[in-house]
């Protein structure tokens, strides 16, 4: 008499799998869902750190901009090209091609910006404006 709710309940565990993994794939970075992507920023005193993980990308495919206290970063990667004697059998990934901007808790140098890639980790060493940091007010002086 129970049997036939098991393989309810089989069918129903089931559809929620299908479901998670459809979800997971529509929110891919392929799909411009750029919320996945990590990203971390660090106060360090003089300057910000600001870390994004971009496996896979290579130097010349990003973009960075700055503009007052946001950080844009653009990435655009083509397609696998294949010689003559290739033909391609499966095909998962897909051509690059997103954008993320970050605020930063205060104005930076745009001349003081450094970026280095290396393990798939780009970390962007942005000094922080004169006007962003802080100072000593002698009072009565």
């Amino acid at each position: 008499m129970f049997h036939h709710w098991n393989h309810f309940d089989n069918q129903f565990s089931a559809l929620n799998r299908l479901h998670g993994m459809l979800d997971q794939v529509l929110r891919s970075p392929a799909s411009n869902d750029m919320d996945g992507l990590n990203a971390s920023v660090y106060d360090a005193g003089e300057h910000y750190l600001v870390s994004f993980d971009v496996p896979g990308i290579t130097e010349d495919s990003i973009e960075l901009d700055v503009h007052g206290t946001t950080l844009t970063m653009t990435v655009s990667g083509s397609e696998l090209t294949l010689s003559d004697d290739e033909s391609l059998h499966r095909r998962e990934r897909r051509p690059v091609r997103f954008k993320r901007s970050l605020s930063l808790p205060d104005k930076v140098d745009p001349e003081q910006v450094r970026a280095d890639l290396s393990d798939g980790v780009l970390c962007v060493k942005l000094a922080k404006s004169p006007d962003a940091k802080p100072r000593r007010i002698a009072i009565g002086r």
